[in-house]
């Protein structure tokens, strides 16, 4: 396990598993579970991607360039997607990053 998620890949599996095998929603696994809906959606999302290995924590930080940041918040900002559908399209770890990127060009900063 690792500081960033108190679950491990085995856990994230089982519960990934019980959401795509035994059709439990996601708001009931967050709630029985203690993990939001959102990461249990990245959680799915990633394994879907990627399998088991999507769901080991990773050991170091991606880096995006700027031409990618700001596509994918010029596509948000114009409704060309929602922040789940612009992760996936782009390969934004997580919607948390893409969010941040809105953020921060909204308020005149930098990407």
């Amino acid at each position: 396990m690792s500081k960033r998620s108190p679950k491990s890949v085995s856990e994230k599996l089982e519960i990934v598993l019980l959401h795509l095998e035994a059709g439990k929603s996601l708001s009931w696994l967050a709630r029985r579970y203690g993990v939001s809906k959102d990461t249990l959606s990245n959680w799915v999302r990633k394994y879907k991607e990627a399998g088991v290995e999507g769901l080991e924590e990773s050991r170091h930080w991606t880096k995006y360039s700027k031409e990618l940041k700001k596509q994918a918040v010029s596509d948000y900002l114009n409704g060309l997607g929602s922040l789940k559908d612009l992760t996936e399209k782009y390969g934004i770890s997580c919607d948390y990053v893409l969010r941040s990127w809105i953020k921060r060009y909204t308020s005149g900063k930098e990407l």
